[in-house]
């Protein structure tokens, strides 16, 4: 299970590189999370998803998290807005 922290990132510094960690980042051998407080809700959820992502496929390159964060938010807001008496997303 995923253990995922929501507090201020504003003074963690990537150690690769020496910039701040942005919205968040993940530590694979703990399988936890970190999220930066200071984002808004819609933020947040999409660092989470973006971290998540990174911690169980490290494999895939970083430049198609994004897109797939994007269509996977999508697809759940579409889950979400699901109206079962129509049978209809």
């Amino acid at each position: 299970m995923i253990k995922v922290v929501i507090e201020d990132l504003s003074e963690v510094i990537d150690a690769e590189t020496g910039h701040s960690c942005g919205g968040g980042y993940g530590i694979p051998v703990e399988q936890t999370v970190y999220i930066d407080s200071r984002l808004t809700p819609e933020q947040q959820r999409f660092t989470l998803f973006h971290e998540v992502i990174e911690l169980k496929l490290p494999h895939l390159k970083h430049s198609r998290i994004d897109p797939l964060v994007s269509a996977l938010i999508e697809a759940d807001e579409q889950w979400r807005s699901y109206d079962s008496t129509k049978g209809i997303i």
